[in-house]
């Protein structure tokens, strides 16, 4: 069932005027929106109702079932702070909830940072929008940014799609599986690749750097056999 807000004209103005008062203009910054309705109006944040999760297929389409903290930085470079946030993997599309009611965002996001739990372990991730087009992939969508810097950035996109599951002598199950895409782009070129996390793969993609590359993965044994490894040659690349 969609959520309809109604605000008056004259309560907005009071709140707008208030919130002039509470934050300086040239900080650009808010520590807490939830239960702010101007700061949702003045904004555009108070997108359309989430719709309803598909009940058909096993498992979820989001990153975090459980709401994270964190925050959001809009392409003007506005920044709010302290938010109950949820990305879906599915639709590559950032959620927003205000008295425990979920929304989508209306204004394009930059970047958004956001802690969350999972199996009782913390986890943080870091997604950006802003890179070249490529394949089916625009400059609004979000990556998992897995180190950047002034030379290269290694992004993830990570996805859930709906997949089959044939089990024997089962039943065709249905259900959300996790995927991931690499992807390079180089500051200085502009240039963004779809890559694999093999050693020839990189090389391949950045002969610019492929000495350097080759020296950090020797002096470091690294065997590109994980992604951790891989992450680390890349924050050592910049």
């Amino acid at each position: 069932m969609k959520n309809i807000i109604l605000i008056p004209v004259l309560f907005l103005l009071s709140i707008k005027y208030s919130y002039a008062q509470d934050l300086p203009a040239a900080s650009g910054v808010s520590n807490n929106i939830i239960g702010h309705t101007a700061f949702v109006e003045a904004y555009d944040e108070n997108g359309k109702p989430l719709t309803e999760v598909n009940k058909k297929v096993a498992g979820s389409p989001v990153l975090n079932e459980n709401w994270g903290k964190g925050q959001v930085r809009f392409i003007n470079d506005f920044l709010f702070q302290n938010m109950e946030l949820q990305f879906d993997l599915y639709t590559n599309e950032l959620h927003f909830r205000k008295d425990s009611i979920g929304y989508s965002f209306v204004d394009l996001i930059k970047e958004f940072s956001l802690e969350y739990t999972e199996e009782d372990k913390v986890k943080s991730a870091t997604f950006r929008s802003g890179y070249p087009s490529i394949q089916k992939k625009t400059s609004t969508t979000f990556y998992k940014v897995l180190a950047s810097g002034p030379n290269v950035h290694l992004l993830d996109y990570v996805s859930k799609q709906v997949r089959e599951n044939y089990t024997y002598a089962g039943p065709l199950r249905i259900e959300y599986k996790t995927e991931d895409e690499y992807f390079l782009y180089d500051v200085k070129t502009g240039n963004i690749k779809n890559v694999n996390l093999s050693r020839s793969s990189l090389l391949k993609a950045l002969p610019a750097y492929a000495d350097a590359i080759k020296k950090i993965a020797d002096d470091n044994n690294y065997n590109f056999k994980s992604e951790n490894e891989v992450i680390k040659l890349f924050k050592a690349l910049n």
